[in-house]
């Protein structure tokens, strides 16, 4: 499996002190978070284009995974450290409560959200 960044449509940029975390948003409305790992938001295109109506579809790629990019010295992708990305990513749209849908790693990443970040779902 190729888990390169090949989603179609514009790319935003989150920098954080370790890293840059791509993202992308479709739609407006109720936010939803479509998270993974190891892969990235190209991953989820087919999805994201079939929930974002009524819903603001958000992915992103993990550190290191797609368009997003590492820096020298980069925390290891642990669960820990993925939550806390996926953390900032909430807060740079909304500081209320958001849905989540996790796969594989990903799902393993909103728990630890939600154990570390309760108030963000």
């Amino acid at each position: 499996m190729d888990f390169s960044d090949r989603i179609t449509g514009s790319v935003n940029l989150l920098d954080r002190t370790d890293c840059t975390i791509a993202f992308g948003v479709q739609r407006e409305g109720p936010l939803l978070f479509l998270v993974g790992a190891p892969v990235g938001r190209a991953d989820f295109a087919p999805l994201a284009h079939e929930l974002s109506d009524p819903c603001a579809v958000v992915t992103h790629a993990p550190r290191g995974v797609g368009g997003s990019r590492a820096v020298p010295g980069m925390d290891a992708p642990t669960p820990e450290v993925l939550a806390e990305g996926l953390a900032a990513l909430v807060d740079r749209f909304t500081a209320g409560p958001v849905l989540f849908v996790g796969t594989s790693g990903g799902a393993v990443t909103v728990l630890e959200l939600a154990n570390r970040h309760p108030e963000s779902g």
